[in-house]
């Protein structure tokens, strides 16, 4: 699922202690559906519902990694901030 700097990337981000720990969860998730998890397992282990799980894979999907970014409102990013 995550291209092989992706996964890289986001193992560095999960690691950094100083990302925001919501964001680091999305980063954890991503990891654990590429590594073959399913969304249901995931969301177990996260203790996070599976569709959210899908939601961020999604996001994942159609905006590439920095969709797991958090912004100042304590949501992902967009794009359509200023």
């Amino acid at each position: 699922m995550l291209s092989e700097t992706d996964h890289q990337e986001a193992v560095r981000r999960y690691k950094n202690m100083k990302v925001n720990g919501h964001e680091r969860q999305r980063y954890h998730a991503l990891i654990l559906v590429h590594q073959g998890y399913s969304y249901r397992e995931v969301g177990q282990i996260l203790l996070v519902d599976e569709d959210t799980i899908g939601r961020w894979v999604r996001q994942y999907q159609e905006r590439g990694l920095e969709a797991s970014r958090m912004v100042g409102s304590g949501e992902a990013s967009t794009g359509s901030e200023s």
